[in-house]
């Protein structure tokens, strides 16, 4: 995983930028190929998920980003995940193993699991942060 500062939001400049620009720093959390990552609401956390079936979360602290904590606990790839849209301790996840998962990252662990009909691929919160929607894909 890596990240890079930058504060235009101009989608050519980006692309420029990408092309001509190092990472600011790359992290090794995962084992395997990162799906997803994603900034929290408060934008102190960021978290990634990986085929290797891990969440990791890191913190920003000055500009710097610090490993938090690894979440293991889905039997498949985590394909995506959301921060909860105004709680920054709510970190859900979607993975393979027909599950979703929600995680309290104050207390490092999963407080709800779902079971899903199939693979779950995509996930977001709603903007009142009171319903999860996931896109599954069916066998």
């Amino acid at each position: 995983m890596s990240y890079w500062k930058h504060f235009d939001v101009n989608v050519n400049e980006l692309k420029d930028y990408f092309k001509t620009h190092k990472s600011v720093k790359e992290f090794q959390a995962h084992s395997s190929k990162v799906h997803s990552v994603g900034w929290s609401c408060d934008g102190k956390r960021l978290a990634s998920c990986s085929f290797d079936k891990s969440v990791a979360t890191f913190t920003l602290d000055k500009d710097r980003l610090n490993k938090e904590y690894t979440y293991k606990g889905h039997s498949g790839s985590v394909d995506q995940l959301c921060w909860h849209k105004s709680n920054p301790d709510l970190l859900s996840t979607a993975s393979g193993d027909k599950t979703v998962k929600v995680w309290d990252v104050r207390h490092q662990k999963c407080s709800n699991t779902i079971l899903t009909k199939g693979e779950n691929i995509n996930i977001t919160w709603s903007p009142d942060g009171h319903t999860i929607a996931v896109g599954i894909k069916r066998t």
